[in-house]
Formats: C-alpha cells, structure tokens, sequence
C-alpha cells in the first residue's frame, strides 16, 4: 500500500491531481497612495511654472515699439469757445511686421520746426498702474492706429504748423518729432514762442480704430 501521509500535497503533485494551488494574496502597503501622490506632483508641471511660460512667450512676440517702427500724427482742437484751449492726442500705428508694446508716460517737448526748444512745462498724468498697449503688426501700407497719448493745453497760442512734439518713451535712444502739420494751402503761421505754457500728457492707451 502506497505511503500517503496527511497534510497537504507538494505543488508537484497538486498540479498532477488536477488540484488548483493556492496563490498568496498581495499584500497592501499603506504608504502606496502617498507614494503614488508624491510621484504625480513630481511629474505633473506646476501651474506657476505653465503662466511664466506664457508670460515669457508672450514677451517674445510683442517687443517694446521703436521710433523707426512707429509713425505718428499730432490731432488737435479746440475745446469750447476759447481757442486757446487746445486738446487732442498723439496717435501711433506700427509699421513693423511684428507687434510691438508702448507703456506708460512719455516725455514730451515741444519744438520749433527747424527743432529748437520751447518754454513749455509737461505735467504728466501717471495711473497707478501703467499698462501696456500692444500695437499689431503691419498688415498693409496703410498702418492701423493702435495706441495715443492725450494731449492738452490750459492755454495755447501758437497756430498749426509752427511746433513739433518731441516724443520719447522709456527706454528709446532718442525721440521722436511729431509736428502738426499745417492745412493745405495755408499761409505760413507766426513763430511759436512757447511763453511757458503747461502742457498735459496722459499714458499711453488703446485708440479707438476709425470708423
């Protein structure tokens, strides 16, 4: 009589007597779902780290506006009935391929046209935050207005074609002329002493397109 003692079979003879072996049930280490987390946030990006991307690429794109790339023109009229009471806007275009950004207030200088200086005083208009404006890039030959400085006098003599503004932005080499360019076919205005006017400057901001 074969010798078959009790107690449970070797896994060799389990397999031959058709007898599924028992497998041992994992265990689960407590510290798994910590683990697992601590992986995911060392992989996933942070969320600060995606917004200076974009702000970097953004950065890019838009460049701060040079003179050589901006044209202007000098709007100006008289407010009520007092024509010595002037206001008006300095408007930009970009004439770039590529978009540009103006901030903040300007130093301006009002000039003769052959360029010499004029006894005025600039009084600035300084938000307490200064945005900046981005001008698109240049599509065609006929720049789109995209950005202005507000203009205004208390009190102003000269006539239209005897000034220039000088415009300069933070950061440029040097500025930009703006005359106001006189009527077509009129006679050739006084000379512009200035007489130590105050001029008004306000920040840059979107400008309206034209209708």
């Amino acid at each position: 009589m074969p010798d078959h003692r009790a107690g449970a079979d070797p896994p060799a003879e389990c397999g031959d007597a058709g007898v599924t072996p028992r497998r041992t049930p994992l265990r689960v280490v407590a510290g798994a779902p910590l683990l697992a987390a601590v992986l995911v946030l060392a992989v996933a990006p942070r969320a600060d780290a995606v917004v200076a991307a974009t702000k970097a690429s953004r950065a890019v794109s838009a460049v701060a506006c040079s003179p050589s790339t901006l044209s202007a023109t000098l709007v100006l009229s008289p407010v009520g009935s007092a024509s010595t009471a002037v206001a008006g806007a300095v408007v930009f275009a970009n004439g770039s391929g590529r978009a540009c950004t103006l901030r903040g207030v300007p130093k301006v200088s009002v000039v003769s046209p052959s360029g010499q200086a004029l006894g005025v005083y600039q009084e600035s208009s300084v938000p307490h935050t200064a945005r900046p404006v981005t001008l698109a890039r240049s599509s065609s030959t006929a720049p789109r207005p995209d950005a202005a400085v507000s203009i205004t006098w208390s009190a102003w003599s000269c006539a239209r074609g005897s000034f220039a503004l000088d415009i300069h932005f933070a950061g440029w080499r040097g500025p930009m002329t703006v005359p106001w360019v006189p009527t077509a076919g009129a006679a050739a205005p006084a000379t512009c002493s200035g007489s130590h006017e105050t001029i008004f400057v306000g920040p840059v901001a979107r400008s309206a397109p034209p209708s």
